[in-house]
Order: structure tokens, then sequence, then C-alpha cells
């Protein structure tokens, strides 16, 4: 364990760190583990609950966990209705459901709360389902929007770019 875990136990700030540090040493587990014991350690309506959350919903999604993504996703949500990036996550996890029509109302949620960085996808989303997410989504083909979202893993090297901006951020918010 860290020197900083050893002064107080109950502070949740290393183990955010900790998690983030095991990402970038691309050791899924341990980072999960990490944010787990940071999610016990805080207090229900601390401010970075959510934001936690949504660090772990981000991993699950990066494992292939979708509904454990989804159930994240839904308590960063719950705590913070407004994040952006909740929705994302979410949208990430119910669009490897096969729950096309669900991940697109929670892209369009992101986009409205957070164009700048949700807007293309939501269009994206909204061709592939025919302009007003009724159309059914072809099995067996990636769509438009799992492309996309593709690209820009390759772009991040592999990591989903919210991953790398959630650890940074994650770094940011609670070594302060």
């Amino acid at each position: 364990e860290s020197f900083l875990l050893a002064l107080d136990p109950a502070n949740p700030d290393p183990h955010m760190l900790q998690a983030a540090g095991w990402v970038a040493l691309r050791n899924m587990s341990e980072a999960m583990l990490a944010i787990a014991r940071a999610i016990e350690k805080l207090a229900e309506g601390d401010a970075r609950l959510p934001s936690a959350y949504n660090t772990r919903a981000s991993y699950k999604n990066k494992t292939g966990d979708s509904i454990g993504a989804a159930a994240d996703a839904g308590e960063a949500i719950k705590r913070d209705p407004v994040m952006a990036d909740a929705y994302y996550q979410r949208s990430v996890a119910l669009k490897k459901m096969g729950h096309g029509a669900a991940s697109l109302a929670d892209i369009k949620k992101a986009a409205e709360l957070k164009p700048s960085d949700y807007k293309n996808m939501y269009d994206m989303g909204l061709r592939e389902m025919g302009g007003e997410g009724s159309a059914a989504i072809s099995a067996g083909s990636e769509s438009a929007l799992q492309k996309a979202w593709s690209r820009l893993r390759t772009a991040a090297g592999g990591v989903p770019p919210l991953i790398v901006g959630v650890a940074g951020a994650s770094l940011l918010l609670f070594a302060g």
C-alpha cells in the first residue's frame, strides 16, 4: 500500500490516484479494486462520488462489463443529473448490449449537456437510426456510431478518450 493510504486509510483520494495509475499501467483489475475502495469511502452527498461512479463505469466499459458500466453510469447520473460524461458511458454500455434507441437517448442527453464533446456522436447515431431513432439497427454489422467510437479509441492508443480524460481529471480532483 502507498504511503498516503497508510496516513489516512479512510481517505478516498489515494485510491482514486491508485486507480488512475493502474489504468496508465493497463492493469484494469487493480484499477477496478482501487476505484471500488474509493467509492466505499466516499460519503453519500460527496461531490466526488458521481465522478467515482462514472470512472468505474468507464473502466467497466473498457473491460466489457456493459451491464456493470450501465449500472455505475446510472448511479453517477442519479447523483449528478447533468454529468454529460456519465450519459456517454451509459450510452456506450447500452449500445454494446444492443439497446440502440436507449443508447441514442443517452448520447442525445450528453450532447445537450456538452455539445462540444458529444454533438457529432449524437448526429451520427441519429443518422444511423433513420433520423428519429425509430429504425432498427441491423444485427451483425458495425454501426456508424461503433465505428466512430472505435476510431476515437484507436486515436487514443486503444484507450477510450474519456478514460484518459477521466483519469486525468481524477488526478486533478483528488490530488487537491
